[in-house]
């Protein structure tokens, strides 16, 4: 079995005319590289379509059927309360549900929504308005939830509150009440804060199993999560993803339209209800990413065998994914001209293949020469450092990496992954 800890995924994929990612000025992302300019992709608009394709309800779910159910990320802990009183209310009183939530961020000691600013999340969306709201309205930064995490803690919540207190810490309840001078606390706040302490030291003496419960979650074990406070815990992303960005020169083009009112054409008038502009382009994207096997073994709890069942899915959907945005108006549905994955022991991208913008080919397209450009620099960076990747790939065109590395199809690549780099 090999001992390469990492996997280098290596995709090149050509996109007609389309604006696939868009900025806050509904432009084109974009990025300078090697001195021109190139469209660009984020790896969170990537990363989004791969868990929550925007088709999914008109076709297989890629993501679901084969890495389980994706974490929920929102900031809105009201909504995120009703969705899980919901799926758990099989299984708990809604109460409990509140109380798990609440103890996994210690949202009770503030009665304000609290608002963290974020990046502008996967989605594009703009951040939340500031407005008063009860505690149970309190929105905090946008974080991934696992309904496993909060299952486990409605189940200690569950089992202290059956058991209740021993006639020993009853006993010592009403001591301190008959202790205090102006009784500021009565019998039933002081039974609720002692069973709120039997709380805490249960989920203390549980944090294993409320932290296991995250192996249901492969995104986060992927991608990772920050963390601040509460019984939520950070997660160190096993995978990191690039920008993908065109391996040439790109200038956009301007589509100027119109949108015909069928109701004023019937009464004579000429031209039209609306009027607007929209950038795209087309181009060879670079796509790269890169998988520690050790830390996602860590984070899940599993062995290599099958940590690279999970990278085998992961380059399945780096190959195919497609970013949702505009394909109404262009339909750039298109499928990886070529895909290379690497074990090896570092992370090691390739995009500088690339910092000199690929030039046309003979016959006028970039596909082929971007192909080409991969390869002899692949080639050329395993010779001066004498790399000793195990490497496969599967290419729509001849190129210069060696032909028993060559697979016949994506499939094919995909299992020589999952079996350590053997055919």
């Amino acid at each position: 079995m090999s001992d390469k800890n990492f996997v280098n995924y290596h995709i090149l994929i050509s996109h007609n005319s389309s604006c696939l990612n868009r900025d806050d000025m509904g432009m084109q992302k974009t990025a300078v590289f090697g001195g021109t300019r190139r469209v660009r992709i984020s790896s969170q608009s990537l990363k989004r379509e791969m868990r929550k394709p925007r088709l999914a309800e008109h076709a297989n779910n890629y993501w679901q059927q084969h890495l389980g159910e994706p974490s929920i990320r929102t900031r809105d802990l009201s909504k995120l309360n009703e969705n899980f009183v919901k799926e758990l209310s099989d299984e708990f009183d809604p109460a409990f549900v509140t109380e798990a939530i609440d103890r996994f961020v210690k949202t009770t000691k503030s009665t304000v929504n609290e608002v963290e600013e974020d990046t502008a999340d996967e989605q594009g969306g703009e951040s939340a308005e500031k407005t008063d709201s009860k505690k149970t309205d309190k929105k905090v930064a946008v974080a991934p939830w696992v309904v496993n995490e909060i299952r486990e803690i409605c189940r200690v919540i569950k089992a202290v509150k059956d058991e209740g207190l021993s006639d020993k810490e009853l006993k010592k309840i009403d001591e301190t009440f008959n202790k205090q001078k102006k009784k500021k606390k009565s019998k039933e706040d002081l039974v609720e804060e002692a069973l709120g302490k039997k709380i805490e030291k249960m989920l203390k003496e549980k944090a294993d199993v409320v932290a296991n419960a995250l192996a249901s979650a492969k995104d986060i074990a992927l991608f990772g999560r920050m963390a601040t406070s509460g019984l939520m815990t950070s997660v160190d992303g096993a995978m990191s993803v690039a920008h993908s960005i065109t391996t040439h020169t790109v200038d956009g083009d301007i589509d100027w339209f119109t949108a015909v009112d069928d109701l004023i054409q019937d009464s004579g008038e000429t031209g039209s209800g609306h009027l607007d502009t929209q950038e795209f382009s087309a181009g060879v994207f670079y796509r790269y990413a890169s998988l520690n096997l050790s830390l996602l073994q860590k984070n899940l709890g599993v062995d290599r065998a099958e940590a690279l069942v999970i990278a085998k899915h992961f380059l399945h959907l780096l190959a195919t994914t497609i970013p949702s945005a505009k394909q109404n108006s262009f339909a750039a549905f298109n499928p990886a001209d070529f895909a290379c994955a690497s074990l090896s022991d570092m992370p090691i991208s390739l995009a500088n293949a690339f910092e000199e913008p690929v030039a046309r080919g003979q016959k006028g397209g970039f596909r082929k020469p971007s192909i080409n450009a991969f390869c002899e620099y692949k080639q050329k960076t395993d010779d001066i450092y004498d790399f000793e990747d195990r490497t496969g790939f599967f290419s729509s065109e001849n190129c210069a990496l060696p032909s028993n590395q060559r697979m016949k199809t994506l499939a094919e690549l995909e299992q020589w992954l999952q079996n350590d780099g053997k055919a």
